[in-house]
């Protein structure tokens, strides 16, 4: 079977006999951290035979790409790894399959240095794509990503370019930089001038996410090519699909260019603690019903979320277990609905109780209210079940990601080994998902091991959220997140209460 090019017609992808085509498959990460990459012929057979992937998203980087990046061999200008890439596509295509080719790291204008995801790409970022894609122009196996996971720029500056300043004060997620970003339009740019009219990919903003801003008349111009798939990347803490990615789907080609989960461990940062088992289902059944082309990330047992446990290419039973069969074209498992929350007396278990006006009669003493970004406005009502008092939250902005807007109570003492329960009642205007979590309240900000996502309907109801502390901390807070789902959402909190249990050791 010979390989057909590939064109965007309207919020579909199609061959150039006009069939309507979907993509389903992995990415196969190490080229961008590595030279020669890691397994990549073993990966890229056993995911396309055992696995029946029909598309893999190779991740470059253009450092690498130029023989720049520490272990280049030097004086060959980056042409041990050109040519490894060139075998990696040679043998995708002679398998029928796709591959989409990435500019994953990029190093803020600075060759050889700052090497690593970005908030933009760079002017550099100009000279890789000028060159991989004349030498890849129009080959029909071949689709471009133009960069990886954009964040923190505006929309103006995503689509026409200008100045970044990289402020992060975390050295484990980027440096102190300043330097220009040419855009996305000026990427798809070059890529056409080489005479090259393979589709292309455009990953949103907030971390390759959002796609609101193709709905707002920041979509790219693209009249020379094959088109533009705009590309989401989709995590569980990515909420709100609805507002971020669902309504492009219904005007543009989207591709889902990374999509995964796993169990969070005391090690992740603090917001991808809202690991639940029926979220992979869930996700697969979602690009199922928009018919989206994806690639899941990854094909790697160590770059998470991981689809294999091992070199033995066996499927990870959070993860992999659901895309191999999504793969092989099997129906997903139904979403497993989620626990109705179980209903206990008002009577609080026998202990000490750790939280200062929980009732909220001293209105809303003791509690704060973080807005990241986001914005909302609490009062005090009279509206608790018991007709007392109550803290209304309403929402009134809402920021790149729901978890910006917190109600949290700081200065908890957390002992290691003692047992906790949360309890409270809680309501919201439109039925939805909050996370509630016990975390430190200082750096590293690390969770206590104790998060939970929890359904919220607009009735009161009494929830209870058990927790056992895995160690000391004077300074912890009870925290409910993930608040800043949609402008006028609204809740209702009353009767918190957090129960130190006694006898426990």
């Amino acid at each position: 079977m010979k390989i057909k090019m590939l064109h965007v017609e309207g919020t579909r992808l199609k061959d150039s006999a006009g069939q309507v085509v979907r993509l389903q498959g992995v990415n196969i990460p190490s080229l961008d951290w590595s030279n020669t990459g890691d397994h990549l012929v073993p990966s890229v057979n056993r995911a396309l035979t055992d696995w029946k992937a029909r598309l893999l998203r190779i991740p470059l980087s253009q450092d690498r790409w130029f023989g720049k990046a520490e272990g280049s061999p030097k004086g060959d200008s980056g042409a041990e790894y050109r040519k490894v890439v060139e075998g990696v596509v040679r043998q995708i295509a002679d398998q029928n399959g796709y591959v989409l080719l990435d500019l994953h790291w990029s190093n803020g204008g600075k060759w050889g240095q700052n090497i690593g995801q970005h908030c933009m790409p760079d002017d550099n970022s100009l000279l890789f794509w000028k060159d991989l894609a004349k030498r890849y122009a129009n080959h029909p196996a071949v689709l471009f990503d133009l960069y990886n996971e954009p964040h923190d720029v505006s929309w103006e500056v995503w689509q026409s370019g200008g100045a970044v300043e990289e402020r992060n004060d975390d050295p484990k997620r980027g440096l102190h930089l300043k330097y220009h970003t040419p855009g996305m339009q000026a990427l798809l740019d070059t890529v056409r001038a080489t005479g090259a009219k393979n589709i292309v990919v455009a990953g949103g903003l907030d971390w390759g996410y959002d796609l609101s801003g193709m709905m707002k008349g920041h979509a790219l111009r693209d009249p020379k090519g094959n088109g533009i798939l705009y590309g989401t990347h989709l995590y569980p803490w990515k909420k709100d699909w609805e507002t971020h990615v669902t309504p492009a789907t219904k005007k543009y080609a989207v591709f889902v260019g990374e999509v995964g989960t796993k169990p969070w461990k005391p090690t992740d940062p603090p917001h991808e603690n809202v690991y639940t088992e029926s979220w992979a289902a869930e996700v697969i059944a979602y690009m199922d019903t928009h018919q989206l082309s994806w690639t899941a990330w990854s094909f790697h047992p160590s770059a998470n979320p991981c689809l294999l446990t091992g070199w033995d290419y066996k499927p990870t039973s959070y993860w992999g277990v659901y895309v191999k069969a999504a793969l092989a074209g099997k129906p997903p498992a139904a979403p497993k609905a989620a626990p109705a929350p179980k209903a206990i007396s008002l009577v609080s278990p026998a202990g000490k109780e750790m939280l200062t006006n929980g009732k909220f009669t001293d209105g809303t003493s003791k509690w704060v209210l973080e807005e990241n970004g986001a914005k909302g406005q609490v009062e005090i009502t009279q509206e608790s079940p018991e007709g007392k008092a109550a803290l209304r939250l309403k929402v009134t902005t809402v920021g790149d990601a729901s978890w910006r807007l917190q109600l949290y109570q700081p200065g908890l003492q957390i002992e290691k080994g003692k047992k906790y329960t949360l309890i409270y009642w809680v309501k919201a205007a439109k039925a939805g998902v909050i996370t509630v979590n016990c975390m430190q309240n200082h750096a590293p900000w690390e969770h206590h091991g104790a998060a939970k996502e929890l359904p919220v309907t607009n009735e009161w109801k009494q929830l209870q959220f058990p927790f056992d502390g895995p160690w000391d901390d004077s300074n912890a807070r009870i925290t409910f997140t993930n608040l800043g789902t949609a402008p006028g959402q609204a809740y209702w909190f009353a009767s918190c209460s957090l129960i130190r249990h006694e006898g426990t050791n």
